[in-house]
């Protein structure tokens, strides 16, 4: 089929590293969402009755260094493949913890999924353009 505007497929590469940096600054906001919401996920971790109960007033903490480590991997577009697993693995997580947790991020469970769905495809998509891990 003919597209309307032919021209602007030369510019297809910048496609996936202008979703890349966006999952990447997508992440980096719900890392302070979370440290914001903080007293929230540590009722929440206490109440689930796991023996890693001590655990719950660090769990913040770590799911913050988490997210702003692999959100800014995914803005750099370094460890692409490592970073994107990582964040999917997060947005799972804040996914149970949003429908656990009521009114705890104010995200739709739509939004996570999406947010799964496009950090996945870049274990097969590769990093884009303006990246380091380029393949040689």
């Amino acid at each position: 089929m003919l597209s309307i505007f032919p021209d602007l497929l030369i510019y297809n590469f910048l496609g996936v590293t202008i979703i890349r940096v966006t999952l990447g600054l997508l992440g980096v906001y719900l890392a302070f969402k979370v440290l914001s919401k903080r007293n929230q996920l540590i009722d929440f971790v206490v109440s689930m009755k796991f023996p890693l109960v001590p655990f719950a007033v660090v769990s913040p903490w770590i799911l913050f260094i988490l997210f702003i480590v692999s959100g800014g991997l995914m803005i750099i577009g370094l460890y692409t493949q490592v970073a994107c697993i990582v964040l999917a693995y997060l947005f799972l997580k804040l996914l149970f913890i949003d429908i656990f947790v009521k009114n705890f991020s104010g995200n739709s469970t739509i939004f996570y999924i999406a947010l799964i769905i496009f950090s996945l495809s870049f274990i097969f998509l590769g990093p884009g353009t303006f990246a380091y891990d380029l393949p040689f």
